[in-house]
């Protein structure tokens, strides 16, 4: 996978490690880089070029751009169970936080005798919401215990 899987490394163009001998060239397919070797490939969209370096003998592919590596980063631990994701984690911060926000709003317009109809209504449905969140990222104990139990049995009767 190239430079997702840690094979390349974008290096900073003014550092002084390839002013010498050591000069990025354009990436060539048919060429076996080795650990240490840099590379030059432009960045799309930018126009301007960026400098890898091999961290690994032998790396497969051609680095990818900086973005991919920003998205795989941000989403390489969603595989799995909702309740280990760090997106809905983050998400239902957020909207904790906005529900206060909008809390700390219905108090204030009854504070100054304002109309807070429609603000109630956004705080209620948000509670549905936030409701839906939870049920999400929570575990389901009963259904992993069938499973479990399941493969108990399924594990004796191959046994006997």
């Amino acid at each position: 996978m190239g430079y997702i899987s840690g094979e390349w490394t974008a290096v900073d163009q003014s550092a002084a490690s390839f002013r010498g001998e050591n000069q990025p060239a354009q990436w060539d397919p048919r060429r076996r880089y080795k650990k240490g070797d840099l590379i030059l490939q432009s960045s799309p969209g930018f126009g301007s070029q960026t400098v890898y370096k091999a961290t690994s003998n032998s790396p497969e592919g051609q680095p990818f751009d900086l973005y991919l590596r920003a998205a795989h980063d941000f989403f390489r631990n969603e595989l799995g169970h909702p309740g280990t994701s760090r997106i809905i984690y983050m998400v239902s911060k957020a909207h904790l936080a906005f529900i206060s926000l909008v809390s700390l709003c219905v108090g204030w317009y009854v504070w100054k005798d304002y109309n807070y109809t429609a603000l109630t209504m956004v705080l209620v449905a948000n509670l549905v919401a936030s409701y839906g969140i939870v049920n999400v990222g929570r575990m389901n104990y009963l259904e992993l215990a069938t499973i479990g139990n399941e493969m108990s049995s399924q594990a004796k009767t191959s046994k006997t």
